[in-house]
Order: structure tokens, then sequence, then C-alpha cells
């Protein structure tokens, strides 16, 4: 009887553990959300938890006739959810989001060697693919 009573037990405790494992693997609502009656959108808090794209250094792209400015790094992030779906079907699907975070540059300088890497946040751009607006 006691064999039995915690083969049980063990079973039950599988089983839970189990069915948390799936649900922490759900995607959670990671597309857009916009502030209430708006079609402002809302910084995503754990962007930087995203799926990473890539980074660029220096490729600004200012308005016509604007200068340059100072070299940046452009980090791209997209939610996981829509990063899922892409490598499954090869397309974005409706409500992905992108975000490009600019960063400042450091650098460093030693023996016959210069270093730059990445520093403070100085801009943030977000973009949604988003049918229920009329250029999407």
């Amino acid at each position: 009887m006691k064999q039995r009573t915690s083969i049980a037990l063990l079973a039950v405790a599988l089983a839970a553990s189990w069915a948390f494992a799936l649900s922490a693997q759900q995607p959670r609502g990671d597309g857009p959300q916009y502030a209430a009656g708006t079609n402002n959108l809302i910084r995503p808090v754990n962007y930087r938890e995203w799926i990473f794209l890539g980074s660029s250094l220096g490729l600004n792209y200012p308005a016509p006739g604007a200068a340059q400015g100072p070299a940046q790094f452009n980090n791209v992030f997209v939610n996981p959810s829509s990063y899922r779906a892409f490598m499954q079907t090869g397309k974005w699907p409706d409500k992905t989001t992108w975000v490009l975070e600019f960063r400042a540059v450091g650098k460093e300088a030693v023996a016959n060697r210069e270093g730059q890497f990445q520093t403070s946040v100085v801009g943030f751009e977000a973009n949604v693919k988003d049918a229920q607006f009329p250029d999407g």
C-alpha cells in the first residue's frame, strides 16, 4: 500500500512539473501594446531579453542635407513569438515588433590597437507590422 501511494505521489509530482515546464515555454503576450484608446506604442520593458538580430556601427542615415552626426552602435531586437513564426514560415507575422536601440561609442586605445565598445543608450525606436493601420 505504501509503495502504491509513493508511486502515485511521484506520478502527480512528475505531471505537475511537466505541466509547469510546458507553461513556461508558452509565448507570453510579447506583441505590441498601445496606450489605452490611442495608437501610441508603449515601450517594451524587457526588449533586451528578446531575440537579438544584430548590431552595426556607423550606419547612420541622416535626413537629406543634415550632417552625418557621431557614429553610433545600432542594436536590433525582435519579439520572440514573431521570430519563431519567421523561422517556420519565412515571413514576419502581423504584430511583429522590432526595436532599434542606438548606443554611444566608447573608445580605448593601447599600443597599436584601438577598440570601440557600446556605452549609454542615446536613442530608441520601435516599429510594428500592424495591419490595423493603412500602411501596415
